[in-house]
């Protein structure tokens, strides 16, 4: 099945390598465009190079634990690409916490 995603915007969190990676690649892929979102800007840096078209791409350094870099994510997306029609939450979890099924 072909999706087309054509003039949508999508934003992207825990995106600088596998799985978010593979999403943004494939929303580019459709006609989107994303922005991406880690805690690293070097890893970020690294993840848009990997892009064929960076012109679809926004890269944005954020740790969505805290509310404010959540809501400067939404800010910027919208200022860069004037709306936001796809949210992936991708942000993984510290694994020094231990299992997330012990989180109480």
């Amino acid at each position: 099945m072909e999706v087309s995603l054509d003039g949508r915007v999508a934003l992207v969190m825990g995106a600088s390598r596998g799985i978010g990676l593979a999403i943004a690649h494939r929303i580019v892929d459709a006609g989107g465009r994303v922005v991406i979102s880690s805690r690293s800007e070097d890893n970020l840096q690294a993840a848009l190079a990997t892009f064929a078209d960076p012109q679809q791409v926004l890269t944005v350094a954020a740790h969505v634990g805290y509310s404010s870099s959540a809501a400067r994510l939404v800010s910027t997306t919208m200022d860069h690409f004037g709306s936001l029609d796809i949210l992936v939450n991708n942000a993984g979890t510290n694994p020094y916490f231990g299992p997330l099924v012990d989180i109480g």
